[in-house]
């Protein structure tokens, strides 16, 4: 990617990018999966790299979703056994006052 440099001459000139800088994959270049042709990575150095970071970014959020899901249904799970403990000791003293 090229930057036009403006003239010491004239100030009022703006620096831009070229306009081979900004062209798009025809048809003729059929990007593959991993390339980068016609998109903002075309001038890094690790355009794959990026990707593999957003893939990575994705699964540790779904991931961090799904670790909640469990700490949640763990804690349902606990609660529910506490309940049916203190369900059976109350189901063992009424049949021992029942009996006496």
């Amino acid at each position: 990617m090229e930057l036009s440099r403006p003239s010491s001459r004239d100030p009022d000139e703006k620096v831009g990018v070229s306009s081979d800088a900004l062209k798009i994959a025809g048809p003729e270049e059929t990007p593959g999966p991993f390339s980068s042709a016609g998109t903002r990575l075309e001038g890094l150095r690790y355009p794959f790299m990026l990707k593999l970071a957003g893939v990575f970014l994705v699964v540790m959020i779904i991931a961090g979703i799904l670790g909640f899901v469990v700490d949640v249904a763990g804690f349902a799970a606990r609660l529910a056994f506490f309940v049916c403990l203190i369900g059976l000791a109350v189901t063992l003293a009424a049949r021992a006052l029942r009996k006496s």
